[in-house]
C-alpha cells in the first residue's frame, strides 16, 4: 500500500454515460468516490454505508444546485436536454472531489445560451473549489472569456503560450488559424 495522498482528476469526454432509466440524483451517487458499500467486507458495517449515503446524497444534491439542475433531482435522466446532461456530466465530475478537472470541447454543438451557462457554472465552480480545469476547446471567443492562461497549438505542436489577450496579437497563431496578415500587393 502507498501512504502517498492521492490526487484526483476526473475527466469529462461529454459523451455522456448518464443511466437514462435512473434519476438525476441516482447518476450523481454513482460517482461517489470512496463508498464502503462498494467491498464486500463492509457488509457488516451498515452504520458507516448509512452515513456515507446521507453524505452522499447532500453532496450531489449541493452540486446539482450549483449546476442549476435542482428541479430536476428526482426525474429521469433520460429526459434531459443535451444541454441538461452537460451540467450533469459535470456535477459528476464534481462528486469526484477532483484538484484538476479536463475538459474536451464542452462547448462543441451547443446553442449560446447554454454556452454561458457553461461559462457561469465552470467559473463558479473553479472559484468555490479551488478547482484547476484544463480545457480542450475551439471555440476561441469562450476560451479568451474563461481563461487565465492559453496555450494554442498547431498539428500537435504548441505555438503560442500567454495570457488571453496577447494571443490574439501572437503572429504565429494569426498565421496558423487566420492566414497571412501579408497582402498579394508587391
Amino acid at each position: 500500500f502507498s501512504s502517498r495522498r492521492r490526487h484526483t482528476r476526473f475527466k469529462c469526454d461529454w459523451s455522456s454515460d448518464v443511466c437514462s432509466s435512473d434519476l438525476v440524483v441516482e447518476n450523481m451517487l454513482l460517482a461517489a468516490q470512496r463508498n464502503p458499500g462498494d467491498h464486500l467486507w463492509s457488509l457488516p458495517f451498515v452504520g458507516k454505508r448509512k452515513r456515507f449515503e446521507a453524505a452522499a446524497r447532500e453532496r450531489s444534491l449541493d452540486l446539482l444546485e450549483q449546476v442549476g439542475l435542482t428541479k430536476l433531482a428526482d426525474d429521469y435522466a433520460g429526459i434531459l436536454s443535451g444541454g441538461q446532461r452537460k451540467l450533469l456530466d459535470l456535477a459528476r465530475a464534481m462528486m469526484a472531489q477532483p484538484q484538476a478537472l479536463l475538459l474536451d470541447e464542452p462547448f462543441a454543438g451547443v446553442n449560446p445560451k447554454l454556452v454561458e451557462t457553461l461559462v457561469e457554472v465552470l467559473q463558479q465552480l473553479r472559484k468555490e473549489h479551488e478547482l484547476t480545469i484544463l480545457l480542450v476547446e475551439h471555440d476561441l471567443e469562450t476560451v479568451m472569456a474563461i481563461s487565465d492562461k492559453v496555450v494554442v497549438m498547431a498539428q500537435g505542436t504548441p505555438i503560442a503560450e500567454g495570457i488571453p489577450n496577447s494571443i490574439y496579437e501572437n503572429e504565429a497563431v494569426i498565421e496558423a488559424y487566420l492566414g497571412s496578415r501579408r497582402g498579394s500587393a508587391s
